[in-house]
């Protein structure tokens, strides 16, 4: 139901309320009354008053209900991931899996991303998260939470953060892309703001610099901001 149904049903209500009862239910018939016809119909519009009155609580209730049932945020578990280079397995020098917690601020649900060679921007090092949205919802944004494990913060970080939709297989659609620098070392969280309607597969992806072998990025919640 749309928003603006509320004001409406709400106006209609009122008029009930005025037309068919008296202003306060306690406001007694007239003293030199003796039908009582009369004084069983006045009792009945008392009634029908308290029972609009009910309904017009209930349907302010329900406005309130529906404005949360609107927002339908996802959480991600970032082990799902998978990293890619540029033209698949081929060109891919990063690993992910779960994170070393005896070494780094992390649980095993973490995932980190490591690897055996410095990488560069110009590697096109891409770690690929797919998603389960609603179909049709709105996506509005997304927030990552995530540590970098650095000794030099300028050379390894997040250096862009995407969000496509694909429906054939043989191309996807950039619907978000932001190319802020995310630098460590945190944990830090992040948000990218978007606005597109689900219609097809979604994945979020991070492209990863990496300047140490020694260094990682480990990346835990990610929540996606999804509007019904």
């Amino acid at each position: 139901m749309e928003q603006r149904t509320f004001p409406i049903l709400m106006g209609i209500l009122l008029v009930l309320v005025i037309l068919t009862a008296p202003a306060y239910a306690e406001v007694p018939p007239p003293e030199d009354s003796g039908d009582t016809q009369f004084l069983e119909i006045w009792d009945t519009l008392i009634a029908l008053q308290e029972q609009i009155a009910d309904a017009f609580c209930t349907i302010l209730a329900l406005e309130d209900e529906i404005a949360g049932l609107k927002l339908e945020n996802v959480w991600v578990n970032p082990l799902v991931a998978y990293p890619t280079g540029p033209n698949g397995p081929q060109t891919t020098y990063i690993t992910s899996g779960i994170c070393n917690a005896s070494d780094l601020p992390c649980t095993t649900g973490a995932l980190e991303i490591t690897t055996e060679t410095m990488v560069t921007e110009d590697d096109h090092q891409w770690v690929i998260f797919p998603l389960i949205l609603p179909d049709g919802g709105k996506v509005t944004g997304v927030m990552i939470h995530y540590y970098i494990n650095t000794t030099d913060s300028a050379t390894t970080y997040i250096a862009q953060t995407r969000l496509s939709q694909m429906t054939t297989p043989d191309g996807a659609t950039v619907m978000m892309d932001d190319d802020t620098d995310l630098y460590g070392p945190g944990p830090f969280e992040h948000t990218s703001f978007a606005s597109y309607q689900v219609g097809g597969a979604n994945t979020l992806e991070l492209k990863v610099v990496i300047g140490n072998p020694d260094d990682s990025i480990v990346i835990g919640g990610i929540e996606i901001f999804v509007e019904r």
